[in-house]
Parts: structure tokens; C-alpha cells; sequence
């Protein structure tokens, strides 16, 4: 027959272990949702997420630098800020032309 001793180690050893799988879980997320963050930040920027070549300029699909090739989602969002980096440069001849 089990003891309150017995008991009570098993439940000690029982939320030791959960609070260990918690922690690495934690450590683990933040580590992953760290680097998706700077990923989105660098395609956002027109950066290749991989190796940080500057897109600028261009609407390739795949980085001439490292090879890697951008999905559809990562492209849109190039051509995206492809095209307000367009306008901006255009209003900024407008403003100097009048």
C-alpha cells in the first residue's frame, strides 16, 4: 500500500518534469519565433532571408546570391515593397521637377 511519503514523491517528481517540458518548450518557442520574426523583417526589408542580399531593384524569384528560392508569399510581398519604393522615388523626381 502506497505512503503519504511515496505519494508525495511521486507528485514532486511529477511536476518536476512538467515544469522542465514547460521550460524547454518555452526556450524552444521563443528561439523559433525569434528567428521567423528577423526572417519576415528581412523579406519585408527586401532582403533574402537566408544570406541578406539586397532585392532591391529587382523581382527575381530566386536569390542569385545564395540560391534560395522565395515562395509565392515571399515574392508578393517583394513585389509589394518593390512598388511603393517606386512611388516614393517617383514623388521624390515630382517634388524636385516643380
Amino acid at each position: 500500500m502506497p505512503t503519504l511519503a511515496n505519494i508525495d514523491t511521486g507528485l514532486w517528481l511529477c511536476s518536476g518534469v512538467c515544469g522542465a517540458a514547460m521550460l524547454v518548450w518555452l526556450v524552444v518557442g521563443t528561439v523559433v519565433g525569434t528567428r521567423r520574426l528577423k526572417r519576415n523583417k528581412r523579406i519585408a526589408r527586401g532582403y533574402c532571408p537566408t544570406c541578406r542580399y539586397d532585392f532591391a531593384g529587382s523581382l527575381v524569384v530566386q536569390c542569385p546570391e545564395c540560391g534560395y528560392t522565395l515562395t509565392e508569399s515571399e515574392h508578393k510581398r517583394l513585389e509589394r515593397m518593390h512598388v511603393a519604393l517606386v512611388r516614393v522615388r517617383e514623388e521624390e523626381r515630382g517634388g524636385r521637377d516643380g
